[in-house]
């Protein structure tokens, strides 16, 4: 994969993505193209990371990852050029496993993108203590209140509505020590809000 080149693989992913609308399916499974982008975003800032095999459980590991995760989603652009902030979400699913909950706290890298068609618009970096430490106390709180919800509709007879918990824009700057970046330059807090109009 270190060989693939990320423009060529950009054009063919567009071409792709025009023929899924016209057949209305998605031809590229699993978003595999979004995760080799952020590998190479990450690459280029010096942060060395080697794919973990497998559809399911870590994406990535490093010198100093053992457990590496990388999150993407589809943004919007609005009309007046900015990223809409309320579209966009990351999500941690099967949260009704206490074991997944748990590997979800265990996470000491994760890679938040948000794409405009092939390109990587806005990430988030969140490695080191003090951004590990930030995402684990979202995620306990969204982790809690999901327990909560899922035992009270147990009661009641019922499922949840979904078995995950998501991560938002707001939730990704209020992490305190993530790293922000713009396509593949690193960027300050300043103007990642910016891409949002902010």
């Amino acid at each position: 994969m270190d060989n693939i080149n990320i423009e060529e693989m950009k054009s063919a992913i567009k071409i792709l993505q025009k023929m899924s609308k016209q057949e209305g399916q998605n031809i590229i499974h699993n978003y595999k193209w979004r995760e080799i982008i952020q590998k190479d975003i990450m690459l280029k800032n010096g942060i060395t990371v080697k794919d973990v095999s497998g559809i399911t459980g870590d994406d990535f590991l490093g010198e100093d990852i053992e457990k590496g995760d990388y999150k993407s989603t589809k943004g919007k652009l609005l009309k007046n050029g900015y990223v809409s902030t309320s579209t966009g979400k990351f999500e941690f699913d099967k949260q009704n496993d206490e074991v997944k909950r748990k590997k979800t706290m265990d996470y000491d890298c994760l890679f938040f993108t948000w794409f405009i068609e092939t390109e990587p618009k806005a990430s988030v970096l969140i490695k080191g203590n003090q951004a590990i430490q930030g995402f684990q106390q979202k995620a306990k709180k969204k982790l809690d209140s999901f327990v909560k919800l899922m035992e009270k509709k147990e009661k009641e007879g019922k499922r949840v509505p979904r078995d995950s918990i998501t991560f938002n824009y707001n939730d990704a700057i209020a992490i305190s020590g993530a790293r922000y970046f713009s396509g593949t330059t690193e960027i300050t807090l300043k103007e990642f809000k910016a891409i949002f109009g902010e």
